[in-house]
């Protein structure tokens, strides 16, 4: 798979470093890009959530649109999106109704905004059972190729049961075109995205993320809130209307009628993360088994780590970088203080600064906390 990705990558061209030479090359690229769609029809024009939205639904992608049903490919204008792009999309027919669930899409951009960069290419392709997300970028002397295949198996063979994997893949290559020379070969794998990401946060990092950025998509490793409250549950003090509720809806788990129980129960459960706080720090002395018994059961939905899994992340550099780019700010300063205790040193980092900000204070976080990434890889590593 990854000699296949590396026949598609552009050429490494001849050394130059030029300003002017650089430009060159560019527009040579842009005009060729241009040739190959100047035959498409155009869709239109759409904001990038319309285009393409991904998000992880039990640790495995899920892809969302709102484009039409296409006849093939298509070029298509993304008005917060630069460079030339163009779509494929396949949806259900069955429908009387014209556009039905989305079969498949492919998305691809070609970008030539870096100054730097000769050409940048990111796709995304979706289909039942498969993702791929696949990213490269050229320099005069150096070229990257990336991509992420995630393979769900549709059905279930008993004499040869597959699992889902999640499977990253990088080259890069340096020197000119005639002397270029492997510099990183790395191949990663896992059973999900999450895993992954939890697995090797500077490979992720390094070589997948700024492939999620060019389609739209990084949240896709962004930190599960639900995880990072169970990290930082001890932080978390609870407000009084949310803590009033929950005991206001306790006496009826021990009620008689087995119907208000389960009322109670879903009752609290539909508190979401905020209810199952105040009964991670409830004082038990009183309840019943039953009431206790229940307490559990809401409180689990909301414990996917165990708690040493969650003490482990509280140490975890890169999984505290993380967290400054979640939305809640309560998290995002949880985490910042938990990584000056865990860093041992002075951290200048903007709460308040908005999404943009913070992901490029992050960047450079993790430059200075984090060790670099890996060249190299076994085949089949998790």
């Amino acid at each position: 798979m990854l000699l296949q990705i590396a026949a598609t990558a552009p050429a490494v061209s001849q050394p130059t470093t030029a300003p002017t030479a650089i430009e060159t090359l560019r527009n040579q690229e842009m005009a060729g890009v241009h040739q190959r769609l100047d035959g498409l029809p155009m869709l239109g024009t759409f904001t990038q959530s319309q285009v393409l939205r991904a998000g992880l639904a039990d640790h495995q992608i899920t892809v969302h649109s709102d484009l039409p049903a296409t006849d093939g490919q298509q070029r298509i204008a993304v008005s917060d999106m630069p460079g030339i792009c163009m779509v494929a999309v396949v949806r259900d027919q069955s429908q009387k109704t014209g556009n039905g669930p989305l079969r498949s899409i492919q998305f691809q951009r070609f970008d030539f905004d870096e100054t730097d960069i000769i050409l940048r290419e990111a796709s995304f392709s979706a289909m039942p059972g498969r993702v791929s997300i696949a990213f490269s970028w050229q320099r005069p002397l150096r070229s990257r190729v990336v991509q992420m295949i995630e393979s769900v198996p549709l059905f279930i063979d008993p004499e040869n049961p597959q699992l889902p994997e999640v499977a990253l893949y990088v080259q890069e290559f340096t020197g000119a075109e005639d002397q270029e020379q492997e510099s990183v070969r790395l191949h990663l794998s896992a059973p999900d995205l999450p895993t992954l990401s939890r697995q090797h946060p500077r490979e992720v990092d390094e070589y997948l993320r700024p492939a999620l950025r060019q389609l739209g998509i990084e949240s896709l490793v962004a930190v599960d809130e639900q995880v990072a409250w169970q990290v930082f549950s001890d932080c978390w003090t609870p407000d009084e209307q949310t803590t009033q509720k929950v005991k206001d809806i306790l006496p009826h788990l021990n009620a008689p009628d087995f119907r208000q129980r389960e009322s109670a129960t879903r009752q609290l459960q539909q508190m979401g993360v905020g209810g199952a706080l105040v009964l991670l720090h409830l004082n038990r002395d009183g309840l019943s088994e039953e009431q206790k018994t229940r307490i559990d059961s809401v409180i689990a939905a909301y414990q996917t780590l165990s708690s040493s899994e969650a003490k482990k992340l509280r140490e975890d550099v890169g999984f505290l970088l993380d967290c400054l780019l979640i939305d809640d700010p309560r998290l995002r300063h949880a985490a910042l203080e938990q990584l000056r205790t865990v860093a041992g040193r002075p951290i200048e980092f903007d709460e308040q600064g908005d999404a943009a900000v913070r992901s490029d204070q992050v960047a450079k976080l993790r430059e200075q906390l984090l060790p670099p990434p890996a060249n190299q890889s076994g085949e089949g590593e998790s």
